[in-house]
C-alpha cells in the first residue's frame, strides 16, 4: 500500500506519503516539491501495520490532508548509478585532469571538510556522484568545440580574461561549493522548498538541480528547474549527476542524451 496526501498551510503546500513494507510503516513528509523527510515504524505484524496506517490516515485527514494522485516527479525515488556508468564517470573525471587545458576549465577540488560544512549549513545530504565530482573539482566547465572555433576566428589572446569570459558565457558551468550556497539560498527564498540543490546553469539561464538524499551514498535524478513551474512537474533529465557528466564530457560540453540541445 502507498497513499499520497497534500495540505495547504497558509502560503505553503505540504505533502504526506504513507506506505507499508512487510511489517514496517514508511512515512515521507515535507514541503511540496521537495524530497521530504523519512520516518519508519516497525509493527509486530502486517495486520498491525495495516491498522496503524489507517489510524494515521484518519488523523492526517482530520488536520486537513487530502488524498491525491501523485505527479510523476513526486513518485521518483532516489537513484543509483550502474557499474558501467560509474566506471565511465571516474574515467571522465580523470580525462578532465589530462586536458586539453584550453577546453577543460575546472577548479581544484573541494575538501571533505568543505562539503561537510555545506551539508550542515544547508541541512542537506549531497547525492553521491555530485559529491564525488566536487571532491575532484570545485566547479568548472567544458568549452565546446563551437566556442573554441569562434575564439580562433575572433583572434582572442590565449589565456586572456576576455577569452576566459567568452568561454564561460558560452558554456554550461558546474557550480562551485560557494555558488551552490549562493544559488540555494536565493532559489529557496524565492521559488523552491528545502532540499533542492542547484549545480549548473544552462545556456538560457535555467538551473539544473538534484535533490538532497536521505542517506550518504544515495544518488538523485537530475532535474531541469524550469522557473515558471512547480518543482513537482520539473522534467527529469538524467538518472544521476554521473550520467549527465559522462554525457557532457563525451560530447565536449553539450548535453545530448538526457536533454536535446544543439551543438
Amino acid at each position: 500500500m502507498k497513499r499520497f496526501f497534500k495540505k495547504r498551510d497558509h502560503r505553503k503546500i505540504l505533502f504526506w506519503e504513507i506506505s507499508i513494507q512487510d511489517y514496517a510503516i514508511i512515512e515521507r513528509s515535507g514541503g511540496y516539491g521537495t524530497p521530504g523527510k523519512l520516518n519508519s515504524t516497525i509493527l509486530p505484524s502486517d495486520k498491525a501495520a495495516h491498522y496503524r496506517a489507517l489510524e494515521l490516515i484518519a488523523k492526517m485527514e482530520k488536520v486537513g490532508y487530502n488524498e491525491v494522485t501523485p505527479l510523476p516527479a513526486e513518485q521518483l525515488g532516489f537513484s543509483t548509478t550502474d557499474a558501467e556508468t560509474q566506471k565511465e564517470f571516474l574515467n571522465c573525471l580523470e580525462l578532465v585532469s589530462k586536458g586539453p587545458a584550453n577546453q577543460f576549465c575546472f577548479n581544484p577540488p573541494a575538501s571533505e571538510d568543505t562539503l561537510m560544512e555545506l551539508e550542515l549549513e544547508l541541512d542537506i545530504i549531497l547525492p553521491q556522484s555530485l559529491r564525488t565530482f566536487l571532491l575532484h573539482y570545485d566547479g568548472g566547465f567544458v568549452c565546446r568545440d563551437k566556442t573554441l572555433k569562434e575564439i580562433t576566428a575572433k583572434k582572442m589572446v590565449p589565456g586572456s580574461e576576455e577569452e576566459f569570459q567568452f568561454k564561460l558565457e558560452n558554456s554550461y558551468p558546474f557550480f562551485s561549493v560557494k555558488e551552490i550556497k549562493e544559488n540555494y539560498a536565493y532559489r529557496n527564498d524565492i521559488y523552491w522548498g528545502s532540499g533542492i540543490i542547484p549545480f549548473c546553469r544552462t545556456y538560457n539561464g535555467e538551473i539544473l538541480t538534484v535533490w538532497s538524499v536521505r542517506e550518504a551514498g544515495q544518488d538523485s535524478p537530475v532535474f531541469d528547474a524550469f522557473h515558471e513551474e512547480s518543482p513537482a512537474v520539473w522534467k527529469s533529465l538524467y538518472t544521476s549527476f554521473a550520467y549527465l557528466f559522462v554525457d557532457c564530457i563525451q560530447h565536449k560540453g553539450v548535453f545530448k542524451t538526457g536533454w536535446s540541445e544543439e551543438a
